[in-house]
């Protein structure tokens, strides 16, 4: 489950700290609050979740394809 690793405030901070893209820590840090909008407007869970895929789909359309066979 990816909301376990990557949408947690230190994940957003650290990538702060590293001067990554704006717009990806920003959606990091929209993903942090899915838990405060599941407790507090349930309703709104949902929607805001397909906003979140659709932001993060744009996102990758803005990075070139990765060709390679390695990423690290």
């Amino acid at each position: 489950d990816a909301t376990c690793f990557y949408f947690l405030p230190k994940t957003a901070i650290r990538l702060q700290q590293d001067n990554c893209n704006e717009r990806i820590v920003d959606l990091i840090w929209a993903c942090c609050e899915l838990e405060d909008i599941e407790s507090i407007i349930p309703q709104k869970l949902k929607t805001k979740i397909l906003k979140l895929k659709e932001r993060a789909l744009e996102l990758l359309k803005t990075y070139e394809p990765f060709s390679g066979t390695e990423w690290i």
